[in-house]
């Protein structure tokens, strides 16, 4: 069955795909996605396509993100927008730890594209997912900077921004990982690369304040 027939078949089913032209020397800043697939969950389609984007080290992500913090996410609801076209996710953060940002923070609400409504839902592929009672260290940025939504957060370079915070069964010790929903990341050559491994949370957090006395 072609990709046609197979939309004509069932009409819930919608696909978006939007592509920008790769720019020579691969910057991409904010969300100059190169591929960005968004779907809804309804849909029967099979395959979508994933969302690849210029990897970001650690240094860019610290230049870029406002606020660096470790917390636990206290709550995760979903809206749509004004004229139904895109679902969003809210997500609350206890700001437990700030590495980077105003010290007085307590909460930071984090806002995306995507999320779940009684039997529709949208995943836009590279944004990171969120669970309650989830430990994570964020790297985020404002979402917009006027309007309704001026006082929330998204997390730089998608996925990139997130890391969760385990405990390592081995050692009993704390360690971070690079969030799961991962895009696919290219390096300035336009090869594909993988996310860097689990380490262990504090050498973490020492990269991070050391990336920062840099600026």
């Amino acid at each position: 069955m072609t990709k046609g027939e197979e939309m004509r078949k069932n009409p819930k089913c919608v696909i978006i795909a939007s592509r920008q032209r790769r720019r020579s020397n691969l910057v991409l800043r904010n969300f100059n996605v190169i591929l960005t697939a968004i779907f809804f969950l309804s849909c029967t389609a099979k395959s979508v396509q994933s969302t690849v984007m210029l990897k970001q080290g650690l240094g860019e992500l610290v230049q870029r993100a406002e606020v660096i913090f470790q917390g636990k996410v206290r709550g995760i609801s979903h809206e749509w927008n004004s004229d139904k076209t895109m679902i969003y996710t809210t997500v609350r953060v206890s700001a437990e730890r700030i590495l980077k940002g105003p010290g007085g923070l307590k909460e930071i609400v984090v806002r995306q594209p995507g999320g779940m409504i009684g039997d529709k839902g949208v995943k836009v592929s590279g944004f990171p997912d969120f669970f309650e009672g989830e430990e994570v260290i964020l790297f985020v940025e404002p979402f917009e900077p006027q309007g309704v939504h001026s006082g929330k957060h998204r997390v730089v370079g998608m996925a990139q921004g997130k890391f969760r915070i385990e405990t390592d069964p081995e050692t009993a010790r704390k360690i971070v990982k690079p969030s799961g929903e991962m895009p696919v990341l290219l390096n300035a050559q336009g090869q594909e690369v993988a996310p860097e491994g689990p380490v262990f949370l504090e050498d973490f957090i020492r990269s991070i304040e050391q990336e920062i006395d840099k600026r």
